[in-house]
């Protein structure tokens, strides 16, 4: 049984980081995948612009075979200009990843949280939130809606902004990513 392979626009936690000290940036993705027969990548655009921009593509069959896969990939390239972000196409748009020096750490005096909505995102609001510890991984299905903040305040957001209620994909299938024509 063969299946056809459809390229859609993805979505991940993105990083980008200096290596080295040098002018070498590190890009990596990472999430859940809701099918362990589908694929995620990072692919440099055709734009000819330093440092290169990228797309979160995820290569999806005509099937899912129920299992989740963790992706982790990761890009390198060259940022000759010394630009202090990377312009990343993904399932909700254009995407802003700031670089930061390796060496930078990240210290939190308290817990911090995360809503996440599922995707296709739609005009107005959110739908199908979920509460999250910052860190947690999450399916490729969901976008970040608000945070990291308090617990608090994400609770507050969800209340705000988010409904149960599933709207029909503006794609006009059951797709909740981009199909990449």
């Amino acid at each position: 049984m063969s299946s056809t392979k459809t390229r859609v626009y993805g979505y991940g936690n993105y990083a980008a980081v200096w290596v080295d000290g040098g002018p070498t940036v590190r890009l990596t993705a990472s999430g859940l995948l809701p099918c362990s027969n589908y694929e995620a990548r990072l692919e440099k655009r055709p734009e000819r612009i330093d440092p290169p921009a990228w797309d979160m593509v995820f290569y999806i069959d005509d099937h899912c075979e129920k299992g989740l896969k963790v992706f982790d990939v990761d890009a390198l390239m060259h940022n000759n200009s010394g630009a202090t972000s990377i312009i990343l196409h993904d399932a909700l748009g254009e995407q802003i990843v700031p670089i930061k020096d390796a060496t930078e750490t990240w210290v939190h005096s308290e817990a911090l949280y995360l809503v996440y909505a599922r995707l296709p995102q739609p005009d107005k609001g959110h739908f199908g939130c979920i509460l999250v510890a910052e860190g947690t991984i999450v399916t490729a299905d969901r976008y970040r809606a608000f945070g990291p903040a308090s617990k608090e305040d994400c609770e507050a957001f969800l209340l705000q902004n988010c409904t149960a209620t599933a709207r029909k994909s503006p794609l006009g299938n059951a797709l909740p990513w981009r199909v990449i024509e």
